[in-house]
């Protein structure tokens, strides 16, 4: 099975573990443990739920202990607590140990935890090309995240990758809190403010996932003034609820480039959102790669450039439509 991304294994394994085929889905994660960049800790997580599935709790508490005591991963409590996957291994000795440790871990890591940013800029350089400031999906970091964006710096883009304070497990971060992430983005748009990054070029607001729900979140709230935006697989939970206040936006609301599979969940806020742009005359170019779950399509560095550039060309009242 060829895997692309950390992003795609991670599918990959979540497809067979919906099919109830939990030992090829160990298989898989095992095989590709040393996949780079990764989670280390999100790797063995998925290979004790599928081992602890397959009915093995003790090979499942192994690679826990392993995990925990020779990598230096931590866990969440309510991941203990409350992940059904793993529940038979509080039937086992040595679960109350881990538990002790990941506990003082992730007190430090979150007293510790603050946003980062880390720029990649284009191969050739140019002080007047666009800037696309990219925000993580739930559950990832910057090196996962360079990783999805691989390729788009040849294309011209200089990428600002910020990523969020908010820890869910050892190395991985979400924009669960909308109001700490929006610290942490507003934290980080003013760096990049300070070092002239926003001034003379095209501003790109950029998200996978969650980050894409930050995004919209920041943009309505008027904290970034982008000329377009880029969602891919968007989790907008949050669509209906702020339809008012898009629609209120008119010409200030961006032209957006959208990227969702015909196999996302998220394919009907992705919908939603490109039919509420559309109909508002907002250029809008919502693409839906077939066959595509919540990832992102295969040439989505070769297509990114064409996308963002019909969005900044297309006169207000236009639309784009659907492809």
């Amino acid at each position: 099975m060829t895997i692309r991304t950390f992003t795609d294994l991670l599918n990959k394994g979540l497809d067979l573990y919906h099919a109830g085929r939990y030992l090829e889905g160990y298989e898989l994660m095992t095989s590709n443990a040393g996949h780079v960049p990764r989670n280390d800790a999100q790797v063995y997580d998925y290979r004790a739920s599928m081992a602890c599935r397959a009915g093995h709790p003790d090979l499942a508490m192994e690679l826990l202990n392993e995990a925990v005591l020779k990598k230096g991963c931590w866990y969440s409590q309510e991941y203990f607590d409350e992940d059904e996957d793993i529940a038979p291994l509080a039937l086992l000795p040595g679960l109350s140990r881990l538990k002790e440790v990941c506990s003082e871990r992730e007190r430090e890591a979150r007293a510790a935890s603050v946003s980062e940013l880390v720029m990649t800029r284009a191969s050739v350089r140019n002080d007047s090309a666009p800037i696309v400031i990219v925000l993580h999906g739930n559950g990832q970091n910057i090196p996962i995240c360079q990783e999805d964006w691989r390729g788009v710096p040849e294309e011209g883009f200089d990428l600002a990758f910020v990523r969020s304070s908010q820890l869910t497990f050892s190395d991985a971060y979400v924009w669960n809190d909308l109001k700490e992430g929006a610290r942490d983005l507003e934290e980080q748009l003013d760096v990049l403010r300070a070092e002239g990054e926003l001034d003379g070029r095209p501003v790109i607001m950029a998200g996978f996932s969650a980050g894409a729900r930050m995004v919209i979140k920041a943009v309505i709230d008027g904290m970034v003034d982008a000329d377009a935006l880029v969602l891919i697989g968007p989790w907008l939970p949050e669509l209906h609820e702020w339809s008012d206040t898009i629609r209120s936006m008119g010409e200030r609301m961006p032209g957006t480039c959208i990227f969702c599979g015909d196999r996302d969940e998220c394919l009907p806020w992705a919908h939603g959102l490109a039919d509420m742009l559309l109909r508002m005359g907002r250029p809008c170019r919502f693409l839906v790669p077939a066959g595509l779950g919540h990832d992102f399509p295969p040439d989505f560095t070769s297509g990114l450039g064409k996308a963002v550039t019909s969005v900044l060309n297309t006169p207000a009242g236009e639309g784009l439509g659907t492809k």
